[in-house]
């Protein structure tokens, strides 16, 4: 699909794109916080809202008396794919009852994770260590490190189903003149929340015919009525026209609740004719089966991985070349121009995407490709080099790892081996990620890609480009793609990519049963997170386009003993003897906030590192190798 600016508004109102899920929590080994009593612990929910502040959502009720509480008090949370909703859990010790002020009450620890990382945990129970002020928190009684267990189940609602139905018509006027009949067929709209009808279905033409049975019609409810059954469903029937514009024959109201008890003899009325019809539709058969949901499949253990490709053509511009300094603001000349203060289009949208597709893969291994290279020792120009230089095996580890492979190759571009050239090419990329996605679609389990591709230009092979895009449509492989324009070029000529509603259409005239293709461009954007909303946010449907393709139905949901993910934190005998860690945090005082502090939100951290956040909310960062705490990024010191 291509850009649509009115996309993001369009798609706030689609309650479909949105799963409720309700977070039940727990914590174990809670160190006493009170010299004669054990703790009476509570525990204080966050949100990280778009603007990067932490919102409180929710806070338990406060337990007496325990270093093992189970909370009554549950979050009931709505769960978007496209936003990586990042979640804070702060353990407090109740001191002054009843006191809502925090301030009153003894801090114990903190714990945080992307809501989708619990999504696709194995039976959606996510544990994790307590951190405070830099330290885990050791309970040397049960010789065991404090932890919080979240656990994730999806909120019973309405859930999506695949209707099929078929319509016939009655008495239709004559609407080609006294000697002819009507040709008519019908259209299906749905009104949207700003009260605009949107077309989903439109029905074949059945020549010279006043009393037409029109072909059963298969459609998702999600597709009818977005799930929900009193949504108005406008039924319009009109007269086909060879060498003018259709003629209305009438309208008539309904909704899905009405469709199953299939009504007979719905009047057909038209605005410009109050009180007289003109014939009727009736609903001949009606049928619906269930269908299961993102989540669900999320639940059954599906694994969603990502791969990625990067432009190294000519017209991003010599990274070698110094910026300019045009009244104090620093224009580089490069859209492959790094600094660690400011990351480029390229890291922002790697990191931005990258961060929320990476927490459903169980690996984090993704493959990394450059296009557009040319090669100083073979002199040719290569379009599916891995940026690794590891042809036999692209993959990195994590976010991290494609950040770090794409800063290297552009070192090894200033050095001169590599030259930045063209023309660019998507066709070597897509045939590999073709190759990947049928070995995907062919071994057990359920795993389904997505290509992100990042360039900065028009692409130069756009006939082949199509005609494998729309080869991997037809063939329903597990794969969706997603193309981000890096700079300010004019992607316009993107939009061959968009199928128009109908469907991609390749050279010789076929068209894409499945869309499986997103483009945007990035400067569209002034908050990355409507970047990751727009491009991610068609995901769950393709990917259920894909299950239902082949009849893959959702796997068991795995039965998680809590009690054994707190077994593994354990504390060794060695472990004992350390110096605990907490109060690592540095005496001096941390960042303001800003733009310093917010650039880094979402950059992924070297492997080792974790963050962690104060009982205000202001991050730090741990290695957990050295056993040290900073405030600073870990890339800045």
């Amino acid at each position: 699909m291509a850009y649509n600016p009115n996309a993001l508004s369009q798609a706030a109102t689609q309650s479909h794109l949105k799963e409720k899920v309700e977070l039940f929590i727990s914590c174990s080994d809670l160190v006493e916080k009170d010299l004669n009593s054990k703790s009476d612990p509570f525990v204080v929910i966050y949100q990280r809202n778009k603007a990067g502040q932490w919102a409180e959502v929710s806070r338990t009720e406060a337990l007496q008396d325990t270093s093992y509480p189970t909370f009554s008090t549950s979050l009931k949370i709505d769960y978007f794919f496209e936003e990586e909703q990042l979640l804070r859990f702060d353990v407090y010790d109740e001191d002054k009852k009843g006191s809502q002020r925090l301030k009153d009450h003894d801090f114990v620890g903190s714990a945080n994770f992307p809501l989708g990382e619990l999504m696709h945990e194995k039976g959606q129970v996510i544990c994790r260590k307590l951190m405070c002020k830099g330290g885990k928190i050791k309970n040397k009684k049960s010789k065991r490190y404090s932890s919080i267990t979240v656990t994730a189940e999806k909120v019973a609602g309405t859930r999506n189903e695949v209707i099929t139905m078929q319509f016939i018509g009655k008495g239709l006027p004559k609407m080609d003149g006294m000697f002819g009949k009507s040709d008519p067929y019908f259209t299906i709209s749905r009104v949207r929340e700003d009260n605009k009808a949107m077309l989903v279905y439109k029905s074949e033409v059945i020549k010279s015919n006043l009393n037409p049975a029109w072909k059963a019609l298969t459609i998702d409810a999600q597709k009818l009525c977005n799930c929900d059954a009193y949504r108005p469903l406008i039924i319009e029937v009109y007269d086909w026209d060879k060498n003018s514009s259709d003629d209305i024959i009438g309208r008539v109201e309904t909704n899905l609740n009405e469709l199953r008890g299939k009504p007979q003899g719905m009047k057909l009325t038209r605005a410009t004719k109050s009180g007289k019809t003109f014939g009727d539709v009736s609903v001949a058969s009606f049928t619906s089966k269930p269908l299961a949901s993102f989540v669900d499949y999320l639940q059954g253990g599906a694994e969603i991985s990502l791969l990625c490709a990067i432009d190294f053509t000519g017209s991003n511009g010599d990274p070698r070349q110094a910026p300019q300094n045009i009244d104090g603001q620093i224009i580089p000349a490069s859209l492959h121009y790094l600094t660690p203060q400011q990351p480029s289009q390229y890291q922002q949208a790697i990191r931005q995407i990258g961060n929320i597709v990476s927490v459903y893969d169980f690996d984090k291994k993704f493959p990394v490709w450059g296009f557009g290279g040319w090669f100083k020792q073979t002199g040719i120009v290569r379009h599916d080099f891995a940026l690794n230089w590891n042809d036999g095996d692209p993959e990195v580890s994590a976010v991290f790892g494609i950040e770090q492979a794409y800063v290297n190759a552009i070192g090894v571009v200033k050095t001169g081996a590599v030259a930045l050239s063209g023309p660019t090419l998507f066709e070597p990329v897509l045939r590999k990620a073709s190759i990947i996605a049928d070995m995907c679609h062919k071994k057990p389990g359920l795993q389904y890609l997505i290509l992100l591709i990042l360039t900065d230009g028009i692409i130069n092979d756009m006939k082949q480009t199509r005609d494998l895009i729309v080869d991997m449509a037809n063939r329903d492989l597990p794969i969706s793609i997603i193309i981000v324009g890096i700079g300010g070029a004019d992607f316009s000529a993107m939009n061959e990519l968009d199928g128009d509603g109908q469907g991609l259409m390749n050279s010789k005239g076929q068209r894409a049963k499945r869309d499986i293709v997103q483009f945007v461009p990035i400067r569209k954007y002034q908050r990355l997170s409507e970047l990751s909303k727009e491009t991610l946010i068609e995901i769950p449907q393709q990917f259920l386009s894909y299950t239902k393709a082949h009849g893959v139905a959702p796997g068991q949901k795995a039965q998680i003993e809590t009690q054994s993910l707190v077994q593994a934190f354990q504390i060794s005998d060695a472990e004992m003897k350390q110096e605990d860690d907490m109060g690592m945090l540095p005496s001096q005082q941390p960042p303001s906030g800003g733009a310093q502090v917010d650039q880094f939100a979402n950059a992924p951290l070297p492997p080792g590192w974790e963050r962690g956040y104060t009982d205000e909310g202001q991050v730090y960062y741990v290695n957990n190798q050295t056993h040290t705490t900073q405030w600073e990024f870990p890339m800045l010191v």
